[in-house]
């Protein structure tokens, strides 16, 4: 990240002095962090905090700051979504000392969120939050959030605003699926017994889906379509396989 930030700089210095449009400078951005943890004698609840913070003064800049940290907060916020960060982090720990409170004992509880820049160009810019967390239960949860937004206006493009062709990107995914899990071709995805289907049949596309440096990523989480023991499951369209399938100028 430290090498991407320094390259971006370059890079927007080199675009300033050759008269380039403020809104085809690459957006420059550094890492905050945050750490915060309050321990009950041996049982702890900890929040750490790592996300990609866009340092110019454009609109741009403060509206993917602004969708960025509103989804950092609704992942801390323990029931109701908090009003700001501060808040969500300050209404976990008293939810942990409540429940501290009410058991002799207790085990620790944790957030973890990370947001890091997948992919920028002078059309688009990719964020995913990934946040983990553990408040009791059988094993930590993850949920990842991938954030689609336009360069020329800070805000965020919808996946129905992404795809032109939703039939014929859904057949490609479907066999890249099918590569990653090592599906027979003779066996049906229903019939392999593994995965979540529609209607208990039918494929579909994920919730989480946007640029990377290879192409276009399409990110099934934890529970989407298959079991936890599945996990996550990643695929790639590459540049080359996007052409009529996914809009590329916003």
């Amino acid at each position: 990240m430290k090498n991407k930030f320094y390259l971006n700089l370059t890079f927007g210095l080199l675009l300033a002095s050759c008269g380039v449009k403020e809104s085809d400078k690459p957006l420059i951005a550094e890492i905050k962090t945050y750490t915060d943890e309050q321990c009950h004698g041996d049982a702890c609840a900890k929040v750490d905090l790592s996300y990609v913070y866009y340092t110019g003064e454009s609109e741009v800049d403060s509206l993917v700051n602004f969708n960025i940290d509103q989804v950092i907060t609704n992942f801390v916020s323990f029931e109701e979504p908090a009003e700001t960060l501060a808040l969500a982090v300050d209404h976990f720990f008293d939810e942990f000392d409540r429940y501290i409170e009410s058991f002799d004992h207790g085990i620790g509880w944790f957030h973890d969120v990370s947001a890091k820049e997948d992919f920028q160009n002078d059309q688009v810019l990719t964020v995913t939050v990934r946040g983990t967390s553990f408040l009791g239960g059988a094993h930590p949860n993850t949920f990842p959030r991938i954030l689609n937004f336009s360069r020329q206006t800070g805000k965020l493009i919808s996946n129905e605003d992404l795809i032109l062709d939703q039939e014929a990107l859904l057949i490609k995914a479907e066999e890249k699926f099918r590569d990653y899990h090592e599906v027979a071709e003779e066996v049906s995805l229903g019939g392999d017994g593994r995965f979540f289907l529609k209607d208990d049949k039918f494929f579909f596309l994920p919730a989480n889906m946007g640029f990377c440096e290879e192409g276009f990523c399409l990110l099934y989480s934890s529970y989407e379509i298959g079991p936890y023991v599945l996990g996550e499951t990643s695929l790639v369209l590459t540049w080359d396989e996007l052409d009529g399938l996914i809009k590329t100028e916003f």
